[in-house]
């Protein structure tokens, strides 16, 4: 099983190249993610996402657990598991209600719509990887169908059809039939089943309850 650190550092890249939510650290993170080898001070780069570090001392905390990178405490906040149940479904510290609650619910627009789109952690599965992971490549394309991408209808924010598109990954273990996590246009990580429904679940959840 891969670290909390690792799994913190898929999916915090993406925002890391765009200088979003945290440091423009991506080229160290990048090398962390495609060797596995944590630099020595990759706990005080990853601290300095403070929303991020922020929610999960929350989570930490709840459940008695000492460590914030735990993987289980970092998956929680990125894509959702049990150990959210600790906390009311508006108030849980999960990455798309930091994003919700910067913007008015009722207050929606197209802007608004792809503003979410691209900062929240989506899901899909890869159909296919047209440029992999080579000593010279070191940023890949994979073709992808995410599911229920979101979109303005009727002047509420709510779930499209599937769609397909291209993106790009960094993870050299991407491969097609890949059920996966996506964040500004990268795919983060792969997914099992299980975490798949969690991610999609605690999606449809926060646009119940905002």
């Amino acid at each position: 099983m891969e670290s909390g650190l690792l799994f913190f550092a898929k999916h915090a890249y993406p925002a890391s190249r765009k200088s979003a939510c945290g440091p423009a650290n991506p080229e160290i993170l990048r090398k962390f993610i495609q060797t596995s080898q944590a630099p020595r001070n990759i706990r005080q780069i990853l601290m300095n996402f403070p929303d991020a570090v922020k929610n999960l001392q929350r989570i930490a905390k709840a459940n008695g657990i000492k460590d914030i990178f735990d993987y289980r405490v970092v998956e929680a906040y990125w894509i959702g598991n049990n150990l959210l149940n600790k906390f009311p479904i508006r108030t849980a510290p999960f990455h798309l209600s930091q994003i919700l609650k910067s913007i008015r619910s009722g207050q929606w627009s197209s802007g608004a719509a792809k503003f979410i789109e691209d900062c929240r952690i989506a899901y899909g599965r890869i159909l296919s990887v047209k440029q992999p992971i080579t000593k010279d490549r070191v940023i890949g394309v994979a073709k992808v169908l995410e599911c229920w991408p979101l979109a303005i209808k009727n002047k509420s924010l709510g779930f499209a059809s599937h769609s397909i598109k291209q993106v790009k990954f960094i993870d050299p273990n991407i491969q097609k039939n890949n059920l996966i996590s996506l964040h500004h246009g990268y795919i983060c990580s792969s997914l099992t089943e299980k975490q798949f429904a969690h991610l999609a679940i605690q999606t449809l959840l926060r646009f119940i309850h905002q």
